[in-house]
């Protein structure tokens, strides 16, 4: 049998697992909570253009019943303080409430790298001492070194570096907010997650207003496929339709967000509540007429052509192991693992191609290639520094197949 239809039917799955719901208004990550934005209480502190220094702010905060440790104060002053010199005025405050979604995003951003002075995605004492200067004293620097250390090896990373800043009023936390979803990112790979949606979006708002409308949209999806094919229009403006969750025919960035690579849910749970969509008379199987209206209807929201009679009478049949004319949720899942194992061949089959010595590693000459591949096909500039840290886990020098399947992975639902 072909595998067009499998992969076809398995990627249906996929794809309802990669858009399944996701939870981003909580202002939480593992169970933290973020609590009431300060945004609510500023008004009993603020008294005209008042600027406030770290110590009054704090003092100011606490008495609104906001306790911040020195590491979170360091953290939102840097972001408040726009002109740099210590002092937070009323007009600075307001100003980053109400900035546009995008630009709340880049500022927080530009923000943690400021301290990130290697570019490594995570902040040590040494940096943030190097950061403040001579405007940190030695008690002060001994509080932060308190606050690091309950952070792994002392290090911060961008999302733990955004929590005190979601805490400051609802818009930064709905920009914000999203981003923790990258937790099951390594450091590295988080904070160029956010670095690429922001130039993404960047890049398709020519007009720079913060908004994607739909002539811009159209124009950024020009390029073509890794397989050399383009999308239609119809399709592009589905993609947009989909986006563009408020129907107000531009998509803003938080709306653009969704884009972010997102840790899969338990493929069992997903595959059951797909399983269960496409059992239209709820009996605990499915017909194969189940399945033709599952596929096409599916088929039609994505967009693409719809599966011959042929091709739905042969998956059927390959899927139905006891004969008996339908299937069952273990009949389902056996169409996961076999598409798992074609995914599994082709990235091996890749592997082979980019290993032109055959040793079962990548050098990097062999990673050079990856990177002018990945270049041509996205249009946009690659670090191959930066590949070869996120591949290289064990910091050898070279990529393994194993280390390349590990980055794959964590992107996909696991068993």
């Amino acid at each position: 049998m072909k595998f067009s239809l499998l992969v076809f039917v398995a990627s249906i799955l996929v794809v309802a697992a990669v858009t399944a719901d996701t939870d981003t208004e909580s202002c939480s990550v593992n169970g933290d909570d973020c609590g009431e934005a300060i945004e609510d209480k500023s008004s009993n502190f603020w008294k005209g253009d008042t600027g406030f220094s770290k110590d009054v702010l704090n003092s100011h905060l606490k008495d609104v019943g906001e306790e911040m440790n020195a590491l979170e104060m360091e953290i939102i002053m840097s972001y408040l303080d726009g002109n740099k010199d210590n002092i937070v005025s009323q007009a600075e405050f307001k100003k980053v409430l109400n900035q546009r979604y995008d630009l709340i995003a880049q500022t927080a951003f530009d923000t943690f790298n400021s301290f990130d002075a290697d570019l490594d995605a995570l902040i040590t004492l040494e940096e943030i001492q190097e950061k403040l200067g001579e405007h940190i004293d030695t008690e002060g620097l001994l509080l932060i070194s308190l606050d690091i250390d309950a952070f792994p090896e002392s290090k911060v990373d961008i999302l733990s570096f955004f929590k005190p800043l979601i805490r400051l009023g609802k818009d930064i936390s709905k920009v914000l907010t999203p981003f923790l979803q990258l937790h099951h990112l390594l450091p590295l790979e988080s904070k160029k997650a956010i670095e690429g949606t922001l130039k993404m979006f960047t890049d398709i708002d020519t007009d720079g207003d913060g908004n994607l409308i739909k002539e811009e949209y159209l124009n950024s999806m020009n390029r073509p496929l890794p397989n050399g094919k383009t999308l239609t229009d119809e399709q592009k403006l589905a993609i947009f339709g989909t986006l563009d969750t408020n129907k107000d025919d531009k998509v803003s960035y938080l709306e653009f967000q969704v884009i972010m690579p997102q840790k899969q849910k338990d493929f069992t749970e997903n595959l059951l509540a797909i399983f269960k969509e496409t059992d239209i008379n709820e009996d605990g199987f499915i017909t194969e007429e189940e399945l033709r209206a599952h596929l096409h209807t599916q088929s039609s929201l994505l967009k693409i052509p719809a599966p011959s009679e042929a091709e739905i009478e042969e998956t059927f049949a390959k899927l139905d192991k006891d004969l008996d004319d339908k299937l069952s949720f273990e009949e389902m899942k056996a169409l996961i693992e076999e598409f798992k194992k074609v995914q599994q061949a082709r990235h091996s089959m890749a592997f082979k191609e980019l290993d032109k010595d055959g040793n079962g590693h990548l050098s990097k000459d062999e990673i050079q290639e990856i990177v002018r591949i990945m270049e041509e096909r996205s249009g946009q500039k690659i670090d191959p520094e930066l590949l070869t840290k996120m591949l290289d886990k064990n910091d050898d020098g070279s990529v393994t197949f194993d280390e390349v399947q590990s980055l794959i992975q964590r992107f996909q639902p696991q068993d």
